[in-house]
């Protein structure tokens, strides 16, 4: 399965006008396009960081709704004061423990690798990050995006709330050094958010 992520830094003062049309208007709308499986959105609005991913069943369904999703992407980006930033990615790992509720909250971290590492990659995360994750209090749900021509990854974990974010961020942080140490990566990035729709439907893949 594969997934796009849209982008968007914006100033804190615009993240409401845009999240509100990307949960109203653009999220249902891409929920009809044939082969979406599940579109979800984290916001920060501390910093403006915005990312929406759509889910799709094929490489070839999420190709095919690019022209589609064109115009809401331009309109988001106009309420969000930020021009979009699109990336495609396969869908490598997923996992739920629970159904999240309101108040969830996410930490995505953004590795890059050389591009023949990226199998090996994946499988660290499935045999040693994810089942570690999962024994932290709060966890929800995991997954990994991988983009195989850059060697560039996300991984993304859900929590019940902020006080489960804020408890594990320690424990994240120890794990985050050894596994990197397993993966032969070089960390990007480490950035936490609001969950504000979470319809991402994509099975089980671990």
């Amino acid at each position: 399965m594969y997934a796009r992520t849209i982008t968007v830094h914006a100033r804190p003062e615009n993240v409401d006008a845009g999240m509100s049309y990307v949960r109203d208007d653009a999220v249902p709308a891409v929920m009809k396009l044939p082969g979406c499986v599940g579109v979800s959105l984290l916001a920060s609005h501390s910093d403006g960081m915005c990312i929406s991913a759509s889910a799709w069943e094929s490489e070839a369904a999420m190709r095919g709704s690019a022209d589609a999703g064109m115009p809401m992407r331009q309109r988001a980006g106009e309420l969000f004061d930020s021009t979009p930033q699109a990336e495609q990615w396969e869908i490598a790992a997923m996992h739920r423990e629970r159904t999240p509720g309101a108040g969830a909250c996410a930490r995505v971290t953004w590795i890059r690798a050389d591009p023949s590492d990226v199998d090996h990659d994946i499988d660290v995360f499935r045999t040693t990050t994810l089942p570690a994750v999962g024994e932290f209090e709060g966890f929800c749900s995991g997954s990994l995006l991988v983009d195989r021509v850059s060697g560039r990854s996300a991984a993304t974990f859900v929590y019940a709330d902020a006080d489960a974010l804020a408890e594990t961020r320690r424990m994240a942080d120890d794990l985050r050094i050894r596994t990197m140490s397993q993966m032969r990566a070089a960390l990007q990035d480490v950035h936490e958010f609001d969950l504000v729709v979470a319809h991402l439907h994509v099975p089980e893949l671990v």
